[in-house]
């Protein structure tokens, strides 16, 4: 049964991935735009810390504010890029055709996000080259670790995607101003440019209670080689991590199926 299950899942999600890179290439200058807009971002954020930071703490702040742009670049495209992406195939009607072809859901929601997601990480990694060409190479300990809590990070925010690519479909381009609350809310919450500690401590109670503030903090902390992060102790933050990162697809693709099971009990997909 196991096999069989996957003889079935393996098809269709290539096919969904290779249709997703194809849509990535088929526009070359909406390609580039948002590549360049990344890198402009990380210039505009390295040219304000080194202008305005005070000597001596420059090194500290830019490490905390380029690690955590790293993660918010990953979440903005998660929530524009991979969640809204089944909007865009209803708009532009191939949506029907897919839920007609005896496919995967899972399978094509996971290309969807992967693709999206695979240009992002690659926009990363440059932009973080670009900054420390700038300003000096930034300090980056036990990289096999940061990267598995990086790795554990988008694996939560695949199901993020899922969860809003269920409510797109469930309540179309309206999802937009909750996506842009939500967006907003969470890079100010889970300080993904400044400290924790800058935060009141009304708001650093609310922190504590969002997961992708473990992971920001436990990222650092790793890359930057400090002792402590400053939410929790390092191991419970990481076994945080390891549960988002792991749950984190399943919960969000149930969320989606509870969507799309109220859609059609509607008549509307």
């Amino acid at each position: 049964m196991k096999e069989t299950s996957f003889l079935i899942f393996w098809p269709s999600f290539r096919a969904t991935l290779k249709q997703q890179f194809l849509l990535l290439t088929r526009y070359p200058v909406n390609l580039v735009a948002n590549f360049l807009l990344v890198l402009v971002m990380v210039i505009v954020v390295t040219l304000v810390i080194t202008i305005f930071v005070p000597q001596g703490m420059e090194l500290q702040f830019r490490g905390i504010t380029l690690y955590g742009f790293v993660i918010y670049i990953f979440l903005t495209h998660t929530i524009w890029s991979a969640g809204f992406s089944i909007q865009k195939e209803k708009v532009q009607g191939t949506l029907t055709s897919l839920y007609l072809s005896p496919v995967s859901r899972f399978s094509t929601l996971l290309a969807r996000s992967l693709a999206a997601l695979s240009w992002t990480a690659i926009a990363s990694a440059v932009g973080l080259l670009l900054a420390q060409a700038f300003t000096g190479p930034l300090p980056f300990h036990r990289p096999w670790l940061a990267l598995g809590i990086l790795f554990l990070t988008i694996s939560s925010f695949v199901g993020l995607s899922f969860a809003i690519a269920g409510f797109t479909l469930r309540f179309g381009e309206t999802v937009e101003l909750v996506a842009n609350v939500l967006e907003f809310s969470l890079m100010g919450l889970c300080a993904l440019f400044f400290p924790f500690s800058v935060l009141p401590a009304a708001l650093q109670n609310v922190a504590r209670a969002i997961p992708l503030s473990y992971s920001v903090d436990a990222f650092r902390t790793v890359s930057l080689g400090q002792a402590q992060p400053e939410l929790l102790p390092l191991k419970a933050e990481l076994i945080i991590v390891a549960v988002t990162g792991l749950l984190g697809p399943l919960v969000g693709y149930i969320i989606y199926l509870i969507n799309e099971k109220s859609i059609r009990r509607q008549g509307t997909l």
